[in-house]
């Protein structure tokens, strides 16, 4: 699966560790989901691991911070 850099949109391939375009780390920006631990790419909506909806849990942690 390939990974969009965050910073210039740049589609990288699977397994880059930095932006072929912009340098920037990907690694950094990708998010390990708090029920099964996978690593998802940073505009995942679902987990590829288990189907846990991100966005949702994303909504809900920032409610309980304010």
């Amino acid at each position: 699966m390939k990974m969009k850099c965050p910073q210039c949109q740049t589609e990288n391939p699977e397994g880059a560790r930095f932006c072929m375009e912009c340098g920037l780390a990907l690694e950094k920006h990708a998010e390990a989901c708090p029920v099964c631990g996978t690593v998802n790419m940073p505009d995942a909506k679902f987990c590829m691991g288990c189907g846990l909806n991100l966005e949702e849990n994303l909504k809900t942690n920032i409610n309980k911070k304010v």
